[in-house]
């Protein structure tokens, strides 16, 4: 038997994002969406956060995956090994994006930074859903981006 909690945290929701009902999520001072969006088919998504709006909850905190246009440089040194890391992602705007699988819910469906998935309209569509984005976060070597919300309706 699934239970809704888990006793562990507090008030941790098992639910599918696409039919959770609002009143379902107790109060809490924010939720934490984080790699979880992009497995959904972006159609869903401005539902999904306008769901999530209607709680009230005051913040919202998402990540998704990051693959704009970015380059990376890294180096380790010590007196027995060196090493370094260097990367450079180009052009991937210009890219359609290619879901593996639709029916795999472990299949990314979209990705911030390919054709039709700019940071710009993720940012619209988070705000158009009633969150307003107050600060975004590149994660350290930039795979993902962190958005914080703030709730328009509290």
């Amino acid at each position: 038997m699934q239970r809704p909690f888990d006793r562990g945290a507090r008030a941790h929701v098992v639910a599918d994002l696409r039919t959770l009902e609002p009143e379902r999520l107790p109060a809490a001072d924010a939720i934490l969406c984080c790699e979880t969006l992009e497995h959904i088919p972006f159609a869903e998504v401005p539902g999904i956060l306008r769901r999530l709006a209607a709680t009230r909850v005051p913040f919202l905190v998402l990540s998704v995956p990051f693959e704009g246009t970015q380059l990376g440089f890294s180096a380790y040194l010590n007196r027995h090994t060196a090493r370094k890391l260097s990367f450079f992602r180009k052009f991937r705007f210009l890219k359609t994006f290619r879901p593996e699988s639709a029916t795999d819910p472990a299949a990314h469906q979209w990705e911030v930074g390919y054709r039709g998935f700019s940071l710009r309209r993720l940012r619209e569509t988070v705000a158009q859903a009633g969150w307003a984005p107050e600060r975004q976060e590149f994660t350290a070597g930039c795979r993902s981006v962190f958005l914080v919300g703030r709730n328009q309706g509290v």
